[in-house]
């Protein structure tokens, strides 16, 4: 697999985990925990990893960890602004941000070269998609949002597809057989599924506008 080094990834781990009742983000799937997975799935697609999180990781993982830049919990826009603000000082070579969340234990290892393919104007935001749903907590983030998002959170909007809908996006639908890879880990009793699937490589099926 070739790795863009115009594109930095990102962990979405910074939510409260209300459901769960402990950080999700260590919650374990296999003896592995879910940031591990994340990151051992995302480190082969991109050149940097980023993980967004608000409390300190009691583990110190060889990636920058950030909290975010915007306060007031506002969910996982705040750590992709957080994403193009790092890139912005950091790396400004950086075109492109790929948004993974780490609840979302069996996301393609296929995901940035198929989102990458529809990387072109006017396209700013590639979503995944699966079983007629977006999932726009994994999706490729162009640079040129900063500014964009800064003002749409500034103004107290909080939903993600709202503000995607602001955007010229493109989506691509991955297949979900044997099962869909964005299932996501809320409870104990969807960390209980998780742990009975095998291991999941999913392709993209079509690409839809």
């Amino acid at each position: 697999m070739t790795i863009d080094p115009s594109t930095t990834g990102i962990i979405l781990a910074g939510g409260l985990s209300r459901r769960m009742g402990y950080n999700k983000a260590k919650a374990l799937l296999n003896g592995q925990t879910l940031l591990e997975r994340a990151i051992e799935r995302l480190v082969p697609q991109v050149e940097t990893v980023l993980i967004s999180s608000n409390e300190p990781l009691s583990i110190d993982y060889a990636h920058p960890q950030l909290r975010d830049s915007i306060g007031g919990h506002v969910g996982p826009l705040g750590g992709i602004l957080t994403g193009l603000n790092w890139l912005e000082k950091n790396n400004r070579k950086c075109q492109w941000l790929l948004s993974v969340s780490v609840d979302t234990p069996f996301y393609p290892l296929d995901l940035y070269n198929q989102l990458s393919q529809y990387c072109q104007p006017p396209n700013k935001l590639i979503v995944a998609k699966s079983d007629h749903r977006l999932h726009p907590t994994c999706a490729l983030w162009h640079t040129s949002l900063l500014e964009p998002l800064q003002h749409f959170l500034e103004q107290n909007h909080r939903r993600m597809m709202d503000f995607i809908k602001q955007q010229p996006s493109a989506s691509v639908s991955f297949d979900c057989n044997p099962a869909d890879p964005f299932s996501n880990i809320n409870t104990q009793a969807d960390l209980s599924i998780a742990t009975a699937l095998t291991h999941i490589n999913t392709k993209s099926i079509k690409h839809q506008h």
